[in-house]
């Protein structure tokens, strides 16, 4: 799988759940290049229901999310 190219990543990723006492569903490493954007979204169903979501910034030169009415600067090394 991909993930064996960031094993640094995957081995945080999986400490991360064990201390959180989590079950680790799935991990996604994305690349969105500087002025793409992700158009606004809503994570639904019975998937996500029940699970957490987080987002780890490997990278980034200051690109934003916002979560309902909240919106935040992601810098790199941060855990969202």
């Amino acid at each position: 799988t991909l993930s064996r190219a960031f094993p640094c990543v995957r081995s945080f990723i999986e400490e991360f759940a064990r201390e959180a006492r989590g079950r680790l569903g799935r991990a996604k490493i994305v690349d969105l290049p500087p002025g793409h954007r992700v158009h606004p979204h809503v994570d639904r169903g019975e998937y996500y229901a029940g699970r957490d979501r987080y987002h780890l910034v490997l990278d980034s030169a200051g690109g934003w999310m916002r979560a309902g009415d909240e919106e935040v600067v992601m810098r790199t090394g941060e855990l969202w």
